[in-house]
């Protein structure tokens, strides 16, 4: 059993249990399990993005198994409490988007066998273009796919950074930060942030990184930094997705930052049966947004599941 960080006077969601289990080169994943309240009616699998960890998504959970889901979810390799690498703690690498595929297909691995179908991917921002590319390979078994504001483009890359960037991985740096961005965690002001108008699920969120040093992550390396655009060109090549068939909903922010809505519109125009909305008055955390907005995003997300519901 694993273990969970926990704020003072908040509660966790009901019945949910930490595992840690082995993924590839000997990694240490942590993941969680939530029963359905009531009658489960599927599993939902939430992937959380780059610097996200279990306990952010608290009141996400709580809120799927009060719509009668079974939950599992996991923090990838290095992030949140999973094992990290390079002797930076704080410095998020990966060599491969794959390794995070295979990180998933390890987790769901261990699902309870009581967890019923349909399974439903509901993936924000980096978990989303970890999702993607799960379908890709064909990697995962799931019935539908939410996605919130999903990393499948990238903003703010000048032309010139992907061939410095790629140089300087195989030059053997690709373990360092990545030019300009802080090489340590310190709190964020609300007013500096780019990702919700919900204070107090921010102010929640720094909370959790205040008295939990292990879950901070600051700069991405410059290996993590070439491999996301690495899958970004994998996810863009021409008919790797034309076998994927199953509902899938698409969500953008309005007021997004971090991520190419422009390539939210492609996908979701040639993936089969996709729908497209953007959430108004929205930055690009849509599941930890204002009430309206976040209401928006999960009535478009009931009205997917109901489409493969049981």
């Amino acid at each position: 059993m694993g273990r969970f960080v926990q704020i003072a006077g908040e509660r966790r969601p009901s019945g949910i249990a930490a595992q840690f289990h082995i993924a590839r080169g000997g990694v240490r994943l942590r993941a969680a399990t939530a029963p359905a309240l009531g009658l489960a009616q599927g599993t939902i699998v939430l992937l959380n993005g780059r610097t996200e960890f279990i306990e952010k998504y608290f009141d996400v959970i709580a809120d799927l198994q009060q719509r009668s889901y079974n939950v599992v979810t996991l923090d990838w390799r290095g992030q949140g409490l999973s094992d990290r690498s390079g002797g930076k703690p704080e410095i998020g690498h990966v060599n491969d988007f794959d390794d995070y595929v295979h990180d998933l297909e390890c987790v769901l691995k261990e699902t309870p066998t009581d967890f019923a179908r349909p399974f439903i991917g509901l993936a924000h921002s980096m978990g989303g273009a970890i999702l993607l590319r799960a379908l890709q390979l064909r990697a995962i078994d799931v019935q539908a796919c939410v996605f919130s504001a999903p990393m499948w483009g990238l903003l703010n890359i000048p032309d010139w950074a992907p061939p410095v960037l790629r140089a300087a991985k195989i030059l053997g740096l690709g373990h360092q930060a990545v030019p300009g961005a802080p090489r340590a965690w310190a709190p964020e002001r609300f007013e500096d942030n780019v990702l919700t108008h919900d204070w107090r699920r921010h102010a929640k969120t720094q909370k959790l990184l205040e008295i939990a040093p292990d879950l901070r992550l600051a700069a991405p390396s410059i290996g993590w930094v070439v491999a996301a655009m690495d899958l970004c060109e994998k996810l863009h090549r021409s008919g790797g997705l034309g076998h994927v068939k199953i509902p899938i909903l698409v969500a953008s922010a309005a007021e997004e930052a971090l991520v190419d809505n422009r390539a939210h519109e492609e996908f979701a125009h040639s993936l089969a049966r996709a729908v497209h909305v953007t959430i108004p008055d929205a930055r690009h955390e849509l599941m930890m947004e204002r009430d309206p907005a976040r209401d928006a995003f999960f009535s478009a997300f009931d009205t997917l599941a109901q489409q493969v519901a049981r």
